[in-house]
């Protein structure tokens, strides 16, 4: 799936601290999520967690706590 593979290249350049390359597969894997699966839906949790933690690793705070927040929202 198209999607698992987005996710798992997410998470081989985190592992590698290439954060910039990283979100951007893990934007990949939400957005194709996210028309998969609609807005609102459970299994998103995942991905805004992972996207969240990368920006907090990248010091964006701010975008951080965003997707922190639409993390928790969906678990809801």
């Amino acid at each position: 799936e198209v999607i698992e593979s987005y996710y798992g290249l997410g998470k081989a350049y985190r592992e590698k601290k290439d954060y910039k390359t990283s979100l951007e597969y893990f934007e990949k894997a939400l957005q194709n999520k996210i028309t998969q699966r609609g807005q609102g839906h459970k299994d998103l949790s995942k991905f805004y967690k992972s996207v969240s933690e990368i920006y907090f690793l990248l010091e964006n705070k701010e975008q951080g706590n965003l997707y922190k927040a639409k993390a928790e929202e969906v678990l809801k």
